[in-house]
């Protein structure tokens, strides 16, 4: 599961995309829910023991028990009625089928980040990829399924590279599996869901040699031919 914010025409939008139970935009200044909201009844403001900074922040409503707040710096989870700040340098970040783990990556975009775990039940936040000294650091990711981390991971200094290459990461095992390679000329960009059975990459291709100029395009692969990729490894 995973989402994110669009900003358009000075509103705040959350676009979502997977399966979620729940999403809303929170004024926590005011407390009062903006822009498309849902059946949600969760007030960011009523827990007495946590104050959110003022700001519109973005709740996924993940069940009865988790939430996740965040808006483009930091990321929360909220358990019960505990509250942990996960990252103020929050990259992206998914929550995994079974709701029990939430892979988020840290880190500006011009800078190198890391990738990291938090077990929902044990509270445990622990980093599980660094950044190789910036150049594969980890960057857009998504859960292929319920064990399988897609990653895109590239170089972190500069603004030239956003992107990079697209990795696998084994939740059990700790093992990353490189899967979709550019060339040089070319980076992968971002990964999404795509309806149910697929996964639509964005992927940028230089046309000059001073890396200025460049075009976009999108691919779509389905889940499974993506499975049997990592399978036939």
């Amino acid at each position: 599961m995973k989402y994110k914010f669009l900003i358009i025409l000075g509103m705040s939008v959350v676009l979502l995309v997977g399966c979620m139970t729940d999403v809303k935009d929170v004024d926590v200044e005011t407390g009062n829910h903006v822009g498309n909201t849902s059946q949600g009844k969760d007030n960011l403001e009523s827990n007495r023991n946590f104050s959110l900074p003022p700001g519109e922040y973005g709740l996924l409503v993940v069940n009865d028990e988790l939430s996740v707040i965040s808006n483009d710096n930091v990321l929360y989870a909220k358990v019960n009625d505990d509250y942990t700040q996960l990252t103020d340098f929050i990259r992206s970040y998914a929550v995994s089928n079974d709701q029990r783990i939430i892979m988020y990556t840290t880190g500006e975009d011009d800078a190198p980040g890391a990738l990291y775990r938090y077990d929902v039940k044990s509270q445990e936040n622990e980093m599980v990829l660094g950044n190789d000294e910036g150049k594969q650091t980890p960057k857009d990711i998504l859960w292929l399924d319920d064990k399988l981390l897609l990653i895109i991971r590239g170089l972190g200094h500069g603004r030239v590279h956003e992107g990079g290459q697209v990795d696998v990461y084994h939740r059990d095992t700790g093992k990353l599996t490189p899967l979709l390679i550019p060339d040089e000329k070319s980076e992968y960009r971002r990964i999404d869901a795509f309806k149910k059975d697929s996964v639509i990459v964005e992927r940028a291709t230089w046309t000059d040699d001073t890396f200025n100029a460049y075009e976009t395009d999108t691919v779509i692969y389905k889940r499974e031919d993506l499975l049997a990729m990592v399978n036939g490894q």
